[in-house]
């Protein structure tokens, strides 16, 4: 605190969350708040307050013609969530405009921006700093947010700065799990100043902070699944060397898949099990490369969330980002943040969490541990990269067989993705209804809306190039049950379930069935986007797939294949950019075609696999699964990237001796390789 310029009382703070400052004084104190750390912390204590909060909860609801709910509506996340100096990108509700059609604050005191090109449909929400506004834009017939520098702000030189790193951060990352910029540049304030705003896409849905607050726990295939896309968002900033410093739930948006908000809300899957995570709100990133004055001075970001060396002002790194990440996984798992905070400044303090095993018992124990990995305090001990991390929640979120599957673990006790029945076929139909593939649904299971035979105009007979290209001329929503069907004519016991369906921008990404009853996979040729594939066995030996050529050319990164006894040959992988292969329980023998694969997951268990050079060129491998492979010897995988092995021991091979050339194996069979190596080396 500078005694010329004493900080405000707790009293003015709380006047301004709940809007009843004068438009100077509210703009004195933001300014203030910009520069002040102490008063940066106290207001996320204040805000945090029993009895603001509970003020909050029992105030009235404003007047409708007030222009005042969605502010009052936001006052609560504030709460919970304060960042200071930051920008908030989350939808509270619409607001109107004035009655002149301008552009209008939240706060008493109307301010009004014009933004050339873009016609202002209405206001969506309000950070600290920044407004956000729902616009036409006329030249390419489209809606986007509009995200504006609040006009009293935008005199002040760091409240510019910040604003404009995070429209530099945003412009430079393009990637699904990242909000997309599509203009950076300067609106005209209502004094006639220039006021710096972006251009982005629109987006439907809501925050994870808005979904934690009304619904608190989430089943842990979703949050592998969500967790996986954010990581993936975060591999990408981190790709251009920028880290976020403000993963919450409040920054991580939900989008709802095209026709969701439309449903009936009572037949539409959850938006958790349907949404696509966005990164939201670099306010707080820095590009690699920028320094900003005085900025290590002052502790930036939202406490609960904040990484040890974040909060205590020292250098840090992307990991600083997997630490938030690990927070909110913990959050969604449990229902509460993992650490404490000391008194009312909410500085966090790190003592061990809780385990996650103890309040979230139905967690896997891999996502579990994985979970507590990210939350070290020390940056060294938590993954090396998202990119790692989103491999290893991948492998969670998708059907994993042999990988997740610990020997020995009964059924009821599998991530139920990985059983058929009644419940899981609904939900798939739930969610093509809900994204308006009500067609793709009539295809599903058990459905006779067409027989063996009948080509609905398509092409008759095999499914060859003609028949492809027929498919693919159709309307999207006709490409799922079109596939489906003639993998009913070419393999007749299959009765059409579908395992596995995501769709993106129209195309499908993501099939997925079971092969008991299915040899012949010809059709999924037509999915010309489909990146992951999933087809596999019930059970041990009881898959039908024995070719693979199908899959030639697809864009694939994910592949499974497990539980397929005649299935042998993996070369039409070939030239693909797979980062997770699953074979388990098949009679695959050569993993060459795996060769130089950006892999992260590798699992042959029960295979025929003799030879692991091919292991030795693959850059990012991190977990490989052999066991029940007669592996010749260990020795290739020296000199690799595995952190994570599971393979069937033979000491008469030398394993131990090769194990010992293997520093950087992290965990051997399950344990700890510390553990393991002093358990099974021999006696001296």
């Amino acid at each position: 605190m500078n005694p010329t310029n004493p900080c405000p009382a707790r009293a003015e703070y709380e006047a301004m969350l709940r809007g009843r400052l004068d438009e100077d004084r509210a703009a004195a104190l933001e300014a203030h708040l910009g520069e002040c750390g102490a008063c940066q912390q106290a207001l996320d204590g204040l805000a945090v307050d029993e009895r603001l909060t509970g003020l909050l909860r029992a105030a009235p609801d404003p007047a409708p013609d007030s222009g005042l709910g969605p502010m009052v509506a936001r006052l609560e996340d504030m709460a919970l969530q304060f960042t200071p100096a930051g920008f908030d990108l989350s939808v509270s509700g619409d607001a109107p405009l004035g009655p002149d059609g301008a552009l209008h604050d939240l706060v008493p005191g109307a301010e009004s921006v014009q933004v050339v090109g873009y016609r202002i449909v209405r206001l969506l929400g309000a950070g600290g700093m920044g407004l956000v506004y729902l616009a036409d834009d006329d030249a390419l017939r489209r809606q986007v947010a509009i995200k504006v520098l609040r006009p009293r702000l935008a005199r002040h030189t760091r409240a510019r700065d910040g604003f404009l790193r995070e429209a530099r951060a945003m412009a430079a990352l393009k990637h699904d799990n990242v909000v997309t910029v599509f203009q950076v540049g300067d609106a005209v304030g209502p004094r006639g100043e220039s006021v710096p705003f972006l251009a982005m896409e629109r987006l439907e849905g809501e925050t994870l902070a808005d979904w934690v607050r009304r619904d608190r726990v989430m089943a842990p295939d979703r949050v592998a699944r969500l967790g996986t896309q954010a990581a993936e968002g975060l591999a990408a900033a981190h790709a251009r060397g920028v880290v976020h410093r403000d993963i919450k739930p409040g920054n991580l948006w939900l989008e709802a898949p095209p026709g969701w908000a439309d449903a009936d809300p009572d037949q539409r899957p959850p938006l958790a099990a349907v949404g696509r995570v966005k990164i939201l709100d670099f306010g707080l990133a820095q590009p690699a490369g920028e320094e900003d004055a005085g900025r290590s001075q002052v502790v930036l970001g939202t406490p609960a969330y904040m990484a040890p060396e974040q909060a205590a002002g020292r250098d840090l790194d992307a990991r600083a980002d997997l630490f938030s990440l690990g927070v909110v996984l913990y959050e969604l798992l449990t229902g509460r943040l993992p650490f404490p905070r000391a008194g009312r400044l909410s500085v966090p303090t790190y003592p061990d969490p809780v385990p996650v095993g103890t309040l979230a018992p139905d967690a896997p124990p891999e996502l579990a541990e994985l979970v507590h990995r990210l939350l070290a305090t020390d940056p060294a001990n938590r993954p090396g990269s998202a990119r790692e991390v989103a491999a290893a929640l991948a492998a969670l979120a998708h059907p994993t067989g042999p990988v997740a599957a610990v020997p020995g673990t009964p059924d009821h006790a599998r991530p139920a993705r990985q059983r058929r029945g009644r419940g899981a076929r609904a939900a798939v139909g739930a969610a093509l209804v809900a994204a308006g593939l009500a067609g793709v649904w009539a295809a599903l299971p058990r459905t006779e809306s067409r027989g063996p035979g009948e080509t609905d105009g398509l092409p008759a007979g095999p499914p060859d190039d003609a028949w492809v290209r027929a498919v693919l001329a159709l309307p999207p929503n006709r490409h799922s049950p079109e596939v489906v069907a003639k993998l009913r004519e070419l393999n007749p016991g299959f009765d059409g379930e579908v395992s596995r369906l995501g769709l993106s921008d129209g195309k499908v990404t993501e099939f997925g069935i079971l092969t008991d009853e299915v040899s012949d996979i010809r059709p999924v040729r037509a999915f010309a986007g489909l990146r992951h594939l999933t087809v596999v066995g019930s059970t041990p030996g009881k898959g039908k797939l024995t070719d693979l050529s199908p899959i030639r050319g697809l864009p694939l990164t994910t592949l499974n294949v497990w539980q397929n006894p005649g299935l042998t040959d993996i070369s039409p992988a070939a030239g693909m950019s797979l980062t997770m292969f699953q074979s388990g329980d098949t009679a695959i023998r050569d993993l060459a075609p795996l060769a130089g694969m950006p892999l992260d997951v590798v699992a042959v268990n029960n295979c025929a696999v003799t030879d692991l050079s091919p292991v030795r060129t693959m850059p990012r491998i991190r977990l490989l699964r052999c066991d029940g492979c007669p592996i010749a010897t260990l020795e290739p995988l020296i000199g690799s990237k595995v952190r994570e092995l599971r393979f069937t021991v033979k000491p008469d091979r030398g394993d131990l001796e090769v194990l010992e050339q293997m520093p950087q194996l992290a965990t051997i069979n399950g344990s700890p390789a510390s553990e393991f190596r002093p358990r099974t080396s021999p006696p001296r």
